[in-house]
């Protein structure tokens, strides 16, 4: 219907509408001839009033879909940080070192359970377990089915080390539910500030993973704004492992599912890879550990660029260790021809890509990649000679 704007009276809308039955009135305009006063006139007519025009609408477009704008118009809005559950899971896959999340949920329903139970009274619950486990894959899931039950407005962090603060302003609906993934919580640059944003909303929910090593920053970083509800995912036990191998693969039962679940050493991250090279190239049977690795990492290692592999090769050596006032780190740099600002940079990248970790001035290769560092190893003093033993002896 075109009306003009001094059309449309309170009289009007009681001759048009029902009152009782209506939630909110849209009013969608493109006329460029309305100014101020024309839409504080509407506006004022029923509080149940909302506007729709271009400015609305761009608004709404760059809040809700920045990539619209950054692939078709060249133009970037925010970080980039925060993103819808669908481009999560395309970067994810963009990983050649992480595990699709594309793949079945099994053996969780009752942590799914449990966290969905967990959400409904607590604003903050903070996800924690060993790299590998399957802290990310669980919260998506449990991130899906809590907006789908609530119609709550899903959307997922991810840092990659820039000030979110005007994209939380900006990308967070205001007035409707949201519910926040923030992956890898204390990679975050700003975590009290974000603390700080959310705690202010109540109709923000937010669940945040963190690795086990990291979990006392992260609940000590935000504990001034809020008291996160800690939540530990444990491994998967082995025939449930054997099921997200087998099912969500397409790996038939028998010696080869049996042999990946026993050589990835309850890493579910390595189970996944191992499984992925398996369906892929039709590699029925990993019977050594050096052949899962090499399928699993080979090619993905020999893509590392030259100071990311030889940070690895440091971090393999020197396994936990701290980047400052180290006279091995600095022997050891030296040695492999790197500088320590592009050591520090290299292993931002590779903690990103959840290879080593790095927290508080600390960096070790990750737990759960373990077998990884014992590749990069053989690589090193083996294959490319790289170094030497007699290296490793000059060590303190």
């Amino acid at each position: 219907m075109l009306l003009n704007p001094k059309e449309i009276t309170r009289e009007f809308l009681k001759k048009s509408l029902v009152k009782n039955k209506l939630v909110k009135i849209a009013i969608a305009y493109s006329c460029r001839r309305l100014d101020s006063s024309d839409l504080s006139y509407l506006r004022g007519i029923d509080d149940r009033v909302d506007l729709v025009g271009p400015d609305e609408m761009a608004s709404l477009l760059a809040r809700r879909y920045p990539n619209l704008a950054r692939e078709h118009l060249g133009i970037e809005v925010g970080t980039g940080q925060i993103m819808s559950l669908d481009e999560f899971e395309s970067a994810v896959e963009k990983n050649s070192f992480a595990s699709t999340l594309k793949v079945d949920l099994l053996g969780r329903d009752k942590e799914t359970d449990e966290l969905l139970a967990t959400l409904e009274g607590n604003q903050f619950v903070l996800v924690y377990g060993r790299p590998g486990c399957g802290k990310t894959r669980l919260c998506v899931e449990v991130l899906r089915r809590y907006a789908d039950d609530s119609g709550a407005y899903p959307l997922v962090i991810q840092s990659n080390k820039m000030p979110i603060w005007n994209d939380l302003a900006n990308d967070v609906p205001k007035e409707e539910s949201s519910i926040l993934l923030l992956d890898d919580a204390n990679e975050l640059s700003g975590l009290e500030g974000f603390a700080s944003f959310v705690s202010s909303r109540d109709n923000i929910k937010v669940l945040m993973t963190v690795r086990n090593y990291a979990f006392e920053y992260v609940k000590s970083s935000v504990s001034r704004f809020c008291k996160p509800c800690p939540y530990e995912v444990g491994p998967l036990d082995e025939e449930t492992a054997l099921g997200v191998v087998e099912n969500g693969f397409g790996i038939a039962k028998g010696r080869a599912s049996a042999d990946i679940i026993r050589l990835s050493r309850g890493n579910m991250r390595l189970a996944c890879a191992a499984a992925e090279v398996a369906k892929e190239r039709g590699i029925e049977v990993f019977s050594t550990m050096p052949s899962l690795i090499e399928a699993c990492y080979g090619e993905k290692a020999s893509s590392l660029s030259g100071d990311a592999k030889r940070a690895a090769t440091i971090v393999s050596v020197l396994d936990p260790h701290r980047v400052e006032g180290n006279e091995d780190l600095d022997r050891l740099l030296a040695k492999v021809g790197i500088s320590y600002d592009r050591y520090v940079d290299a292993c931002t990248a590779l903690c990103h890509d959840e290879l080593v970790d790095a927290c508080q001035g600390m960096v070790a290769v990750a737990p759960g990649e373990q077998v990884l560092r014992d590749y990069l190893l053989y690589r090193a003093f083996i294959v490319e000679k790289s170094l030497s033993l007699s290296d490793v002896d000059e060590l303190k």
